[in-house]
């Protein structure tokens, strides 16, 4: 987290300046921080405090950072001082990584719109022996086809913060802070999650997922923006699916995350990981 550790070091900077009578009084920086916290900061700082070339009588390193706290006078006020004046500008200070590179089609979110609209080759096409590979060779498979995002997670995903996609319809107004996607087609053989089996040509038309999800409600002029329909109809799905009713939706299989309102909670800091 070395930006962070940026942020720290200008922060302490800044404050000892203002503090006459602190014994470390220049800028540091401390890289490796996994969070930021007043307890983190302070452990840093008192392995700082505590290296053989630093001599400071008289004093604690927990004393000593206080006096660049504010200077706090009291553990509630260095701990708010950290929260309020320091995490924010650490938090702020740390880039985003886009969104775009998890599928890696390109800058324009032009693949990113057609996916979560539910209208790109990852929704629909189906894994087949006669596809543009030739007769006899695999086309279409799902998990060659998005290995750039199973890539992107274990690297990139794993240790920054990757960026929310407000700028697709599809997110740019999530009021409850609440985000999630339905798939009702399996297109993915022997992964335990739907009926899809190969050889895909024969086995796997038309599957259905696995079903984790009970649809109760659809309002259709909420989906407007993906499936570019003008209606305002609704549909009520009464029954759930183990009874085989005609009022039950079938099987859904849903994925969601949600987020705290304080922008600088984890949750929503990392919202686009997940």
């Amino acid at each position: 987290m070395k930006s962070t550790a940026l942020a720290l070091f200008a922060l302490l900077a800044v404050a000892s300046r203002q503090a006459s009578a602190d014994c470390l009084n220049q800028g540091f920086l401390f890289e490796g921080l996994t969070s930021c916290t007043y307890e983190s900061l302070l452990a840093a700082y008192t392995v700082k405090f505590n290296e053989p070339t630093v001599t400071c009588a008289g004093t604690t390193a927990e004393q000593d950072l206080w006096l660049k706290l504010g200077p706090a006078t009291s553990l509630s006020a260095a701990q708010a001082y950290v929260t309020i004046k320091i995490c924010p500008l650490a938090y702020d200070s740390r880039a985003y990584v886009p969104f775009y590179k998890a599928a890696n089609k390109g800058t324009d979110y032009e693949f990113e719109k057609r996916y979560f609209d539910g209208k790109s080759i990852w929704n629909e096409q189906v894994e087949t022996q006669y596809g543009p590979n030739g007769a006899g060779t695999p086309s279409y498979n799902l998990q060659d086809d998005s290995r750039a995002v199973q890539t992107f997670q274990n690297g990139a995903a794993s240790t920054e913060q990757v960026e929310f996609p407000t700028s697709l319809s599809n997110f740019a107004n999530c009021a409850s802070n609440v985000a999630y996607c339905c798939f009702v087609t399996d297109r993915q053989a022997n992964d335990g999650n739907g009926n899809c089996n190969s050889p895909y040509d024969s086995q796997c038309v038309d599957k259905d997922p696995g079903d984790n999800t009970d649809l109760c409600f659809v309002d259709h002029s909420r989906g407007i923006a993906s499936t570019k329909v003008n209606s305002t109809g609704e549909n009520i799905y009464s029954k759930d699916d183990d009874n085989n009713s005609d009022n039950a939706e079938g099987p859904i299989h849903c994925h969601g995350i949600a987020w705290g309102n304080d922008k600088y909670d984890f949750t929503s800091r990392y919202k686009g990981n997940n």
